[in-house]
């Protein structure tokens, strides 16, 4: 049975970050996917936050294992820019904010779809 928006709302609601803000409404959640009983998602952290939120990540990773059905979690922290006037979402908004190349490649993972190959960068003529 897919894993409900709903649900993963609710799971991560009792997640908060390192200054206490909820995660959920923080605007760091970027790629959510959801298959199956498969449930994936990055967490946008600046670099030098990173060991802050590293159990913040365990933290959200462990809340979403624990909805019934989940068979698989994949959180991934990823130096996103990080917005926090910005709305948090993991609706639709959220999914097209931010998306690095660690998150396409989780979102990969958590799909069994390779992601979308980056264009190669031509180098400057002069």
């Amino acid at each position: 049975m897919p894993i409900a928006q709903e649900a993963l709302d609710a799971a991560l609601s009792e997640v908060t970050t390192p200054d206490g803000t909820p995660l959920l409404g923080s605007g760091r959640i970027r790629a959510v996917v959801l298959k199956d009983e498969r449930a994936g998602f990055a967490i946008a952290v600046d670099p030098a936050e990173r060991e802050a939120f590293e159990p913040v990540r365990q933290a959200a990773e462990d809340a979403v294992r624990r909805i019934p059905g989940v068979a698989e979690v994949l959180v991934a922290l990823t130096a996103d820019a990080v917005t926090p006037a910005e709305p948090s979402t993991t609706g639709e908004s959220g999914r097209k904010k931010g998306l690095s190349q660690r998150a396409k490649a989780l979102a990969g993972r958590v799909t069994g779809r390779p992601a979308a190959a980056t264009p190669p960068q031509r180098p400057p003529s002069g």
